[in-house]
Order: C-alpha cells, then structure tokens, then sequence
C-alpha cells in the first residue's frame, strides 16, 4: 500500500477561492487566501482575481476587502488584471470612494 501525503497547493487553493465565489461564500474565500500565506504558498493572479470578485457583491465590509486585495497584489508584486481593476472600479463606486 502507498502512504502518500498530499498537500495543498496554489490551484488547490484557487480552485476552492473560486468556489466560495460562486457559492456567495465571500468571508470563505478571505479566509482561504490568508491560509494560503500561512501555508507559506504565495496567492498567485488567479487566487486573487477569484478573492476580490467573490467579494463584489457583499455589503461595505466585503467591498473594503475588495480595496485590500487589490492592494496586496501589488505589494507581492503582482499586476492586478482586468477582472482585479474591473472589481476594485465597481467597489469604489459603490462605496463612492471616487
């Protein structure tokens, strides 16, 4: 018999981040992200874009998440995409931050 291990990894994560998403599961898809840098595996575009837009749609503390997480690509160095920028756009309107 094998005894193998199996470990979580970045589409792993992304994967279950765009799941919460579509299940309206916003505070889920926060928590996943930040399991994901306490696992040491670095939230890559896609982790992200999934995170902010599972965040669209809820009230101001979803849309202050939003703000966060566009944020927090760019302080890893990762250039937010359309999805990243169209979200963030929509939540500072909502939130009338423009």
């Amino acid at each position: 018999m094998w005894d193998a291990t199996l470990e979580p990894d970045v589409i792993n994560y992304s994967a279950g981040i765009s799941t919460c998403e579509k299940g309206g599961q916003w505070q889920r898809a926060l928590a996943l992200l930040t399991e994901m840098w306490d696992a040491t595996l670095r939230p890559n575009i896609v982790s992200y874009s999934a995170g902010t837009s599972a965040c669209e749609d809820a009230k101001t503390a979803g849309n202050v998440s939003v703000l966060r997480r566009v944020s927090e690509m760019r302080n890893a160095k990762l250039e937010p995409n359309v999805i990243s920028y169209s979200v963030g756009f929509s939540t500072c309107e909502t939130v009338d931050q423009f």
